[in-house]
């Protein structure tokens, strides 16, 4: 017995060694990595949704770009915001009035001073998926909605793209519309303020939420539902310190520089 003991505690002893002879691996934290979306594109310092500003926010190395669309009269799917042209372009008219070749003539650029044109969603495919850029298309709702939302997906599946999109709207239905004639769209729903549960918006598999709506409770909350969240629009620092703290996945700012930069400190 003393035998077997004395066996026994060498063996633990032996045990000891080998394990405080062998060095500890470092844990290496790794930290989170948050999303930078180009609002409009660099629309900080180029003429928003065009080609200028969405080749620069990719330069700037914007994770994804940001663009809303809209339909001409005669049924393009072009890149604007406002219906109307008055403020890009110092033309008091409608997209759903002009043809295409109307629309094309515009310079959008006018606010800025500067050239650039009105793109078709269909040139900004090509170039993205020559480029690898993920893109986050909003449908624009105007009123004067025909074939927006099928052209639309048609367009990002011609080229074969819908691994690197997002279809985006604040238009809950347009959401809906999307799901039932392509179920594997992502989509995100655009919102202020909720207006029902989370649960029940089922045709959202994103949620980008303004940022002043936005507390750690709701982006938990989201991300209990595997929902990933984006947040509008970031403009400094200190907001995107406060939402690194809420734990967004994604924030949509016009200066990707400023907000690039400010992430190196989360």
């Amino acid at each position: 017995m003393r035998k077997v003991l004395i066996i026994t505690a060498a063996i633990v002893l032996i045990a000891c060694i080998k394990f405080l002879a062998v060095p500890t691996k470092k844990i290496t934290i790794v930290k989170k990595r948050y999303e930078v979306t180009a609002h409009r594109g660099y629309s900080e310092y180029y003429p928003e949704n065009t080609m200028e500003a969405f080749i620069e926010a990719n330069n700037a190395g914007a994770d994804w770009v940001e663009l809303d669309v809209q339909e001409t009269k005669d049924g393009v799917v072009v890149v604007t915001h406002n219906a109307n042209f008055k403020n890009t372009a110092n033309v008091n008219k409608y997209v759903y009035n002009m043809t295409y070749k109307e629309v094309s003539k515009l310079n959008v650029g006018y606010y800025m001073k500067k050239e650039a044109k009105v793109p078709r969603l269909e040139d900004v495919l090509i170039w993205a998926k020559e480029n690898k850029v993920k893109l986050n298309i909003e449908f624009k709702d105007n009123g004067h909605i025909k074939n927006l939302i099928k052209s639309t997906v048609d367009l990002i599946n011609k080229y074969s793209y819908r691994e690197m999109v997002i279809v985006t709207s604040q238009n809950y239905d347009f959401l809906k519309q999307v799901k039932e004639y392509d179920g594997n769209m992502k989509t995100a729903y655009v919102g202020r303020k909720l207006g029902k549960e989370i649960e029940e918006y089922v045709y959202a598999d994103i949620f980008s939420i303004k940022k002043t709506e936005l507390t750690p409770e709701i982006v938990r909350e989201m991300h209990s539902y595997n929902k990933q969240v984006y947040v509008w629009t970031i403009i400094d620092g200190e907001e995107v310190k406060m939402m690194c703290e809420y734990d967004v996945d994604n924030m949509i700012a016009n200066d990707i520089k400023l907000v690039k930069d400010a992430l190196k400190n989360c």
